[in-house]
């Protein structure tokens, strides 16, 4: 039967509970003897190695039939959440050639917060005594609040927003200001697609170490208020290095609020250039309509995070866990429980990705709540509606091909008012 041994031969078959155990073969190396970080997070066979090569045919086969299965769905983006107000339905006609995408652009505070927090808390990590020991880099970008570190810098650094491009109405510069416009669909599409389906989906993984997190800071900032240090043992830099942990959680938790607040990401169900009819059927108090539309949005929410929670478990099943396996450490508690001394559970993967999938949905619906809460500020006229502030990439390309002004890329006001 295959399996997974030859990745790793040294790995121990049971979690070994005392320090004189034996924590990895070949040759044998007693725990006591290993690093306190290495130690917390020892990777052995609790499942076995056939029992990892079935779960990763299975997971990743399937994950991949999902994803050809709903890339339809995938490609449907939704619009900003204002075309669901009130007002909305005067300017329906005018947004009927637009295309969804709206810029979801990073702000100077997401990029501040990237580069500052969890850059420290690395660094600090590895300045303990015996951290910087092999395989340590896996443990940094393979957790979660790594992973969602690289997803931050890719999102804030890497990804290229075309400038307009305007000129002369030469043919040449006609068809530059295709290809600008085509680029700049595309960035958007992975912008969405980063922050709406992948960002999202992993937040449910931080969780616990938010929990934690939270009630130490909280516990820090109370005795600095009060002027009291009751645990004498933690220096500045500790406490420092604990806040820093915790506004990098909290940062990556506020971003998906923060777009959604601005109108410039929607959760829930997108009107297509058709939803006139739709608005009209819901105003006219029809029960079994609203019943529907209702339905609509809950189903457009769950699919968002069966896509999501697919792409999460191809990453951890399909690459973290055989490096995992390679470098003999259990990241993510992919390889071993994070409780082990119960009864042996050998579907507590399986349970991740239940897990992930409803607390993915729940985060999406309390955005969801959010989302309404601003369309009815929006629709009373309490707040200002951000829609005409969101770059419309169609809008801005027609203008700038029929047209051929020069036009500024409103694009950059964001980042800079940040």
């Amino acid at each position: 039967m295959f399996s997974f041994r030859f990745l790793n031969r040294h790995l121990v078959d049971k979690y070994p509970y005392q320090r004189d155990d034996i924590c990895y073969l070949n040759p044998d190396i007693i725990c006591k003897d290993l690093p306190p970080n290495r130690l917390r997070f020892l990777g052995t066979w609790y499942l076995t190695p056939e029992r990892h090569f079935q779960e990763w045919v299975s997971i990743v086969f399937i994950g991949i039939f999902i994803l050809l299965f709903l890339r339809q769905f995938g490609r449907q983006q939704p619009q900003s959440s204002s075309t669901t107000t009130a007002t909305s339905t005067q300017s329906d006609n005018s947004r009927k050639q637009q295309h969804p995408y709206s810029y979801l652009k990073p702000k100077l505070w997401m990029r501040i917060s990237t580069l500052l927090f969890y850059p420290y808390v690395a660094y600090t990590k590895l300045s303990w005594d015996n951290s910087n020991y092999s395989g340590r880099w896996l443990l940094f970008l393979g957790m979660p609040v790594g992973s969602m570190w690289l997803l931050s810098f890719y999102f804030n650094f890497l990804i290229i927003h075309p400038t307009s491009v305007g000129g002369s109405s030469s043919s040449t510069n006609k068809r530059r200001q295709q290809q600008t416009l085509l680029r700049r669909r595309r960035s958007a599409a992975v912008a969405y697609t980063v922050i709406q389906l992948v960002w999202i989906s992993l937040l449910p993984c931080l969780f616990p170490v938010f929990i934690e997190l939270y009630h130490g800071s909280f516990r820090i900032i109370k005795q600095y208020v009060r002027g009291t240090n009751a645990d004498t043992t933690k220096t500045m830099w500790e406490n420092t290095y604990e806040l820093s942990y915790f506004c990098h959680t909290l940062y990556l938790f506020l971003v998906p609020i923060y777009y959604v607040l601005t109108g410039e990401l929607s959760i829930m169900f997108p009107l297509s250039s058709s939803s006139s009819s739709t608005n009209n059927s819901i105003n006219s108090n029809k029960i079994n309509t609203k019943m529907k539309y209702v339905a609509s949005i809950i189903l457009y929410v769950m699919k968002q995070q069966v896509i999501g929670t697919t792409i999460i478990s191809l990453y951890y099943f399909g690459i973290v866990t055989p490096s995992s396996i390679i470098a003999g450490l259990n990241v993510n508690f992919l390889l071993v429980p994070m409780y082990v001394h119960g009864s042996y559970n050998a579907n507590f993967r399986l349970q991740y990705i239940l897990d992930w999938f409803v607390q993915g949905c729940k985060i999406r619906f309390f955005l969801c709540g959010i989302e309404l809460v601003r369309t009815v500020l929006v629709g009373i006229g309490l707040i200002n509606n951000n829609d005409d502030n969101n770059n419309n990439i169609d809008n801005h390309g027609r203008s700038d091909v029929s047209n051929s002004t020069t036009t500024s890329d409103d694009d950059s006001n964001g980042s800079k008012k940040e």
